[in-house]
Formats: structure tokens, sequence, C-alpha cells
């Protein structure tokens, strides 16, 4: 009785942990997001200088373009050919996370990069209610960037 008990409590917590591990295998997954850049190189000297992304593999196309390994499982595909400079909204922006956000405005500082605590762009950073810093700047290209120190 108590053997069959346990393997009937075994086998419900067998089939709620496969009906849990089929339920995430068929969530979305953030993969990349790819920027469009004027100067392929001057955007790998930005965002190399600042973060320190690892390179990773792409194969071979007629376009100048590089990919970055963001994280654990995204990237940040640059391809150069913008013509113009667009004007990026502020709130359309990605975000990095790091460590420290004061290490960060360090780097910016060091840089020369102005950075804003929100739209209303004054200069700094800011905590949100949840207790995340954040800070904002923008790239070479104009595109707007968000750094915050989140804990995944």
């Amino acid at each position: 009785m108590r053997q069959s008990l346990f393997s009937g409590i075994l086998l419900v917590l067998s089939l709620l942990f496969l009906h849990h591990a089929s339920a995430q295998t068929n969530r979305v997954s953030f993969d990349h997001v790819a920027i469009y850049v004027r100067n392929l190189d001057t955007s790998m000297q930005f965002y190399t200088q600042l973060f320190h992304f690892d390179t990773l593999p792409h194969p071979k196309l007629e376009l100048r373009y590089q990919w970055y390994k963001v994280g654990a499982g995204s990237a940040l595909h640059m391809v150069e050919g913008l013509k113009d400079t667009v004007s990026h909204p502020f709130f359309s922006h990605f975000c990095f996370s790091v460590p420290s956000i004061n290490e960060f405005a360090n780097v910016l500082n060091q840089y020369g990069i102005k950075y804003y605590s929100g739209p209303d762009r004054k200069k700094g950073f800011r905590r949100r209610d949840d207790g995340v810093q954040q800070l904002f700047f923008q790239d070479p290209d104009k595109y707007w960037i968000e750094v915050n120190d989140a804990k995944h």
C-alpha cells in the first residue's frame, strides 16, 4: 500500500514536471536585435569599448556586418549601409544591464559620452520605483540605449 502510494505520488510529480518542461520549451525567447549603421568600424569600436561584447561567427554575405553575443542567449547584429542620420524616438531603445551603474557612468565620462536620466534629458541617472538605477545615451547613429543595474 505504501509503495503504491509512493509510486502514485512519483507519477503525479513526474507528469507535473513533464508538463512544466514542455510548457517551457513552447515559450518564445528573444534571439537578437539588428541595427543599421553608417560606419561599421565606428560602431564596432563604440560597442566594444563600452560593453566588451564577444563576437559571434556569422554567414558570409555581401554586406558588411558584425554579430555580438549579448548575455546568455541573445545577440546584437550591426549591418553597415545607413545613409542618413535617422531621428530615433527616445522610447524606441534597447537596454543592457551592468553590475554597477556608477562604474558604467564613469566609463561614459571617460569617453565624453553624455547620458541622461530619462526622456526629460536631465544629466545623470535615476532610481526607478523598483530600485533599479538607469541611464540613457545615444550611439554614433543616434540609437537610444538604456543601461541599468537590474538583477535578472
